[in-house]
Protein backbone atom coordinates (compact mmCIF):
# COMPACT_ATOMS: atom_id res chain seq x y z
CA UNK A 1 0.00 0.00 0.00
CA UNK A 2 1.32 3.15 -0.65
CA UNK A 3 1.61 5.94 2.14
CA UNK A 4 0.84 9.28 1.85
CA UNK A 5 3.22 12.26 2.61
CA UNK A 6 1.31 12.97 5.76
CA UNK A 7 1.72 9.48 6.56
CA UNK A 8 5.47 9.19 5.96
CA UNK A 9 5.93 12.24 8.06
CA UNK A 10 3.73 10.84 10.91
CA UNK A 11 5.37 7.57 11.05
CA UNK A 12 9.06 9.66 10.97
CA UNK A 13 7.93 11.95 13.76
CA UNK A 14 7.08 8.89 15.47
CA UNK A 15 10.58 7.32 15.40
CA UNK A 16 12.31 10.14 16.44
CA UNK A 17 9.59 10.64 19.50
CA UNK A 18 10.48 7.16 20.38
CA UNK A 19 14.38 7.56 20.80
CA UNK A 20 13.98 10.31 23.02
CA UNK A 21 15.09 8.77 25.60
CA UNK A 22 15.75 5.32 26.25
CA UNK A 23 13.05 2.19 27.64
CA UNK A 24 14.79 1.76 30.57
CA UNK A 25 18.48 2.60 32.25
CA UNK A 26 20.45 1.65 34.92
CA UNK A 27 23.00 3.31 36.88
CA UNK A 28 25.41 3.00 39.89
CA UNK A 29 25.23 5.27 42.89
CA UNK A 30 27.99 5.20 44.71
CA UNK A 31 27.70 8.18 47.92
CA UNK A 32 28.65 8.71 51.27
CA UNK A 33 26.94 10.92 54.35
CA UNK A 34 28.03 12.23 57.61
CA UNK A 35 24.83 13.20 58.71
CA UNK A 36 24.36 15.19 55.61
CA UNK A 37 21.43 14.93 53.01
CA UNK A 38 22.40 13.26 49.62
CA UNK A 39 21.13 14.42 46.56
CA UNK A 40 22.09 12.28 43.43
CA UNK A 41 20.94 12.44 39.45
CA UNK A 42 21.73 10.25 36.72
CA UNK A 43 23.62 10.98 34.07
CA UNK A 44 21.48 10.04 31.55
CA UNK A 45 17.45 9.41 31.16
CA UNK A 46 14.73 7.27 30.04
CA UNK A 47 11.28 7.98 28.01
CA UNK A 48 8.98 10.48 29.51
CA UNK A 49 6.06 9.67 27.88
CA UNK A 50 5.67 6.04 30.01
CA UNK A 51 2.66 4.94 30.71
CA UNK A 52 3.94 2.98 33.95
CA UNK A 53 7.41 3.13 35.50
CA UNK A 54 9.47 0.69 37.65
CA UNK A 55 12.44 1.26 39.90
CA UNK A 56 14.86 -1.12 41.83
CA UNK A 57 17.51 0.13 43.77
CA UNK A 58 19.64 -2.86 45.20
CA UNK A 59 22.21 -1.91 48.09
CA UNK A 60 25.50 -3.80 46.83
CA UNK A 61 27.57 -2.65 49.91
CA UNK A 62 27.20 -0.16 53.04
CA UNK A 63 29.97 0.24 55.13
CA UNK A 64 31.03 2.92 58.11
CA UNK A 65 33.67 5.04 59.75
CA UNK A 66 33.05 4.94 63.78
CA UNK A 67 34.99 6.48 66.54
CA UNK A 68 36.25 5.67 69.90
CA UNK A 69 37.94 7.43 72.57
CA UNK A 70 38.56 10.76 69.71
CA UNK A 71 40.00 7.68 67.55
CA UNK A 72 38.90 7.29 64.18
CA UNK A 73 38.57 3.49 62.84
CA UNK A 74 37.22 1.86 59.97
CA UNK A 75 35.61 1.74 57.28
CA UNK A 76 33.97 -1.33 58.38
CA UNK A 77 32.11 -3.36 55.75
CA UNK A 78 28.74 -3.50 57.35
CA UNK A 79 26.50 -5.10 54.24
CA UNK A 80 26.04 -7.98 55.97
CA UNK A 81 24.07 -6.86 59.10
CA UNK A 82 21.71 -5.42 57.44
CA UNK A 83 18.23 -6.89 56.87
CA UNK A 84 17.94 -8.41 53.22
CA UNK A 85 14.64 -6.97 52.91
CA UNK A 86 16.54 -3.19 53.34
CA UNK A 87 18.94 -4.03 50.46
CA UNK A 88 16.82 -3.86 47.84
CA UNK A 89 14.11 -0.99 47.62
CA UNK A 90 11.59 -1.15 44.69
CA UNK A 91 8.75 1.63 43.48
CA UNK A 92 6.51 1.58 40.37
CA UNK A 93 4.20 4.90 39.24
CA UNK A 94 1.96 6.19 36.73
CA UNK A 95 3.56 8.08 33.80
CA UNK A 96 4.33 10.82 32.49
CA UNK A 97 7.22 11.65 34.05
CA UNK A 98 7.83 13.02 36.90
CA UNK A 99 7.52 10.31 38.65
CA UNK A 100 7.44 9.89 42.97
CA UNK A 101 8.26 6.32 43.32
CA UNK A 102 7.56 7.19 47.17
CA UNK A 103 9.64 7.16 50.27
CA UNK A 104 11.41 3.84 52.55
CA UNK A 105 12.36 4.30 56.10
CA UNK A 106 15.41 2.43 57.10
CA UNK A 107 16.40 1.58 60.80
CA UNK A 108 18.96 -0.12 61.72
CA UNK A 109 18.41 -2.26 63.87
CA UNK A 110 14.69 -2.38 63.98
CA UNK A 111 13.30 -0.72 66.85
CA UNK A 112 13.18 -1.08 70.11
CA UNK A 113 16.99 -1.38 69.89
CA UNK A 114 19.14 1.77 70.10
CA UNK A 115 19.19 3.25 66.81
CA UNK A 116 22.61 2.79 64.39
CA UNK A 117 21.97 4.11 61.69
CA UNK A 118 18.54 5.77 59.88
CA UNK A 119 17.54 7.29 56.64
CA UNK A 120 14.93 8.14 54.40
CA UNK A 121 15.05 7.29 50.43
CA UNK A 122 12.97 8.82 48.55
CA UNK A 123 13.31 7.49 44.65
CA UNK A 124 11.81 9.73 41.43
CA UNK A 125 12.31 10.54 37.75
CA UNK A 126 12.01 14.32 36.95
CA UNK A 127 10.44 16.05 33.99
CA UNK A 128 12.89 15.35 31.66
CA UNK A 129 13.47 11.55 32.66
CA UNK A 130 16.61 11.27 34.69
CA UNK A 131 16.64 9.54 38.23
CA UNK A 132 16.47 11.30 41.53
CA UNK A 133 17.87 10.14 44.58
CA UNK A 134 17.32 11.24 47.74
CA UNK A 135 18.80 10.89 51.09
CA UNK A 136 16.87 12.50 54.11
CA UNK A 137 16.81 12.49 57.40
CA UNK A 138 19.94 10.52 58.52
CA UNK A 139 20.87 9.36 61.79
CA UNK A 140 24.30 7.95 62.50
CA UNK A 141 24.01 6.14 66.21
CA UNK A 142 26.34 3.90 67.89
CA UNK A 143 27.11 0.17 67.40
CA UNK A 144 28.77 -2.41 70.09
CA UNK A 145 31.84 -3.68 67.51
CA UNK A 146 34.93 -5.65 67.96
CA UNK A 147 38.12 -3.22 67.60
CA UNK A 148 40.47 -5.59 68.17
CA UNK A 149 43.44 -5.40 70.16
CA UNK A 150 43.84 -3.35 72.65
CA UNK A 151 40.30 -2.18 72.50
CA UNK A 152 38.22 -5.19 72.16
CA UNK A 153 34.39 -4.98 72.08
CA UNK A 154 33.60 -1.08 72.81
CA UNK A 155 30.98 0.89 71.44
CA UNK A 156 31.55 3.42 68.53
CA UNK A 157 30.21 6.05 67.50
CA UNK A 158 28.79 5.85 63.56
CA UNK A 159 31.03 8.61 62.06
CA UNK A 160 30.30 8.81 57.70
CA UNK A 161 28.00 6.03 56.19
CA UNK A 162 29.03 4.73 52.84
CA UNK A 163 26.62 2.74 50.79
CA UNK A 164 27.04 1.85 46.63
CA UNK A 165 24.14 -0.06 44.53
CA UNK A 166 22.42 -0.13 41.26
CA UNK A 167 19.24 1.35 40.29
CA UNK A 168 17.63 0.10 37.38
CA UNK A 169 14.13 2.05 35.88
CA UNK A 170 11.84 -0.13 33.61
CA UNK A 171 9.52 1.60 31.13
CA UNK A 172 6.28 0.37 30.12
CA UNK A 173 3.68 1.59 27.56
CA UNK A 174 2.65 4.84 26.80
CA UNK A 175 0.12 7.19 28.77
CA UNK A 176 -1.11 8.71 25.19
CA UNK A 177 0.08 5.50 23.12
CA UNK A 178 -2.88 6.35 19.98
CA UNK A 179 -0.55 9.93 20.05
CA UNK A 180 0.91 7.91 17.28
CA UNK A 181 2.92 11.25 15.82
CA UNK A 182 3.76 12.38 19.19
CA UNK A 183 2.09 16.01 18.69
CA UNK A 184 0.67 15.92 22.13
CA UNK A 185 -3.04 15.17 20.53
CA UNK A 186 -4.72 12.07 18.52
CA UNK A 187 -5.94 13.41 15.40
CA UNK A 188 -5.88 12.57 11.78
CA UNK A 189 -2.51 12.39 10.86
CA UNK A 190 -2.23 9.10 13.46
CA UNK A 191 -5.12 7.82 12.04
CA UNK A 192 -3.82 8.11 8.82
CA UNK A 193 -1.16 6.15 10.18
CA UNK A 194 -3.12 3.51 10.90
CA UNK A 195 -4.93 2.96 8.21
CA UNK A 196 -1.62 3.34 5.74
CA UNK A 197 -0.20 0.08 8.01
CA UNK A 198 -3.38 -1.52 8.14
CA UNK A 199 -2.74 -5.31 8.63
CA UNK A 200 1.07 -4.58 9.12
CA UNK A 201 2.42 -7.45 11.43
CA UNK A 202 5.66 -5.30 12.61
CA UNK A 203 4.78 -1.34 12.92
CA UNK A 204 4.80 1.17 15.70
CA UNK A 205 1.41 1.80 14.76
CA UNK A 206 0.55 -1.66 16.30
CA UNK A 207 -1.57 0.58 19.55
CA UNK A 208 -2.38 -2.67 21.20
CA UNK A 209 0.65 -4.07 20.89
CA UNK A 210 -0.92 -7.98 19.60
CA UNK A 211 1.02 -8.07 16.34
CA UNK A 212 -0.91 -6.56 13.87
CA UNK A 213 -2.79 -3.12 12.89
CA UNK A 214 -6.08 -3.38 12.89
CA UNK A 215 -9.54 -3.13 14.24
CA UNK A 216 -8.85 -2.73 18.16
CA UNK A 217 -5.48 0.06 16.77
CA UNK A 218 -8.52 1.98 15.09
CA UNK A 219 -10.92 2.13 18.04
CA UNK A 220 -7.87 3.11 20.03
CA UNK A 221 -7.66 6.53 17.97
CA UNK A 222 -11.16 6.66 18.17
CA UNK A 223 -11.14 6.37 21.91
CA UNK A 224 -8.50 8.88 22.58
CA UNK A 225 -8.82 11.03 20.23
CA UNK A 226 -7.95 15.05 21.30
CA UNK A 227 -5.29 16.81 23.54
CA UNK A 228 -3.41 13.48 25.94
CA UNK A 229 -4.12 13.96 29.55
Amino acid sequence: MIRSIATILAVFVTSVALASGSEGDSWWIDVSTSGEDIYWQSPSSVRVDGETYVSTFTIQSVSVNVSYLGIDFGPFDVTGEIDPADLVQSGEGEGPCPVNFGTASIIEPPPPDPVTFAFDLTMELNADGNAICRVENIMLGTATYDLGWPFGEVTVQLEEVFFSGDLEVEVFGSYCAADLDGNGSVGVDDLLAVIADWGCSDCSTDIDGDGSVGVNDLLAIISGWGSCP
